[in-house]
């Protein structure tokens, strides 16, 4: 792994045998800065990226209705793998083109297992519901200062979470579960996979526990995506930043790991580029398209 404290950090391994044909970026702290924008540079990036053949995919937790809208009427981005791998859209008709739901008896089982948990959410149909205290007041349960506004304006507030939970547990994409502390983390997320191996459990940022079916993934819907369009591994590079990027970044044939990423993402990178806020998307990209001109 090369650091981000020189220039070796944004150069492309000279090595890699094949050309690069596909581009799947993270979004949070990863293709977007930390305020939720794309900047500029960013976006031409991509979007030069994509003019020169190469397929740019957007590859998130987030539900397909969260994604940034400027993302999605840009024109340059055709597939978007969302929920971590729950499900895989064309952006150009807006429709499903792949999913793998969690099973109704594997909601109950989570929702037995934590019999007092009210503070969660789930993602239904590229949706997110979530308890209506949350939306409300996301401070309160740990969500950090610039993801407060992201919350309210694309969660909806259901007041009997886990009653709506019940009603559509044979079609939730995932649920997230929202902790207030590491050590509630921690603790759930074992229990989880003692308890439930037959779920995915992933993380993003600290306060969230995502869970899916066990065949989900970031890495398993680029993996059902790249099959439909005939692309190796070896001819993607995956930039992330955080636990639910890692199989991505293992998957792809060059993973790079934002300057702002946790170490286990650093370590299993092929090099380290710099931060969501220094544009180090945008700066590895235009290496790779230099050296593939």
């Amino acid at each position: 792994m090369k650091t981000a404290n020189s220039p070796e950090a944004v150069k492309m391994n000279t090595n890699t045998a094949k050309r690069i044909r596909l581009i799947a970026v993270d979004l949070d702290r990863t293709a977007l800065r930390t305020d939720k924008s794309l900047s500029p540079a960013v976006s031409d990036a991509l979007q030069k990226a994509s003019q020169q053949g190469m397929e740019v995919v957007i590859v998130s937790g987030r539900p397909f209705e969260s994604l940034p809208a400027e993302l999605i009427r840009a024109g340059f981005i055709r597939y978007a793998v969302t929920s971590n791998g729950a499900a895989v859209y064309d952006l150009d008709t807006g429709s499903r083109i792949a999913q793998t739901l969690l099973r109704a008896d594997q909601v109950r089982s989570i929702l037995n297992l934590f019999p007092d948990m009210k503070c969660f959410e789930v993602l239904l149909n590229g949706k997110s519901y979530a308890w209506d205290d949350y939306v409300r007041d996301p401070a309160r349960f740990g969500t950090a200062a610039e993801g407060i506004d992201y919350i309210r304006k694309t969660r909806t507030g259901i007041g009997d979470i886990r009653a709506f939970a019940l009603k559509h547990e044979a079609q939730l994409d995932a649920m997230d579960i929202i902790c207030r502390e590491d050590f509630e983390r921690e603790q759930m997320t074992k229990k989880l996979k003692e308890y439930i191996p037959s779920v995915f459990v992933t993380s993003s940022v600290r306060n969230l526990i995502e869970i899916s079916a066990a065949r989900n993934g970031k890495a398993q819907g680029l993996k059902l995506l790249s099959e439909r369009l005939h692309i190796d591994p070896s001819e993607m590079i995956a930039f992330g930043d955080a636990h639910n990027d890692l199989e991505m970044i293992e998957y792809a044939g060059t993973g790079v790991a934002m300057g702002n990423a946790s170490r286990e993402i650093k370590d299993a990178a092929d090099l380290v580029t710099l931060t969501n806020d220094e544009d180090g998307v945008a700066v590895t990209v235009r290496t790779l398209l230099e050296k593939q001109s």
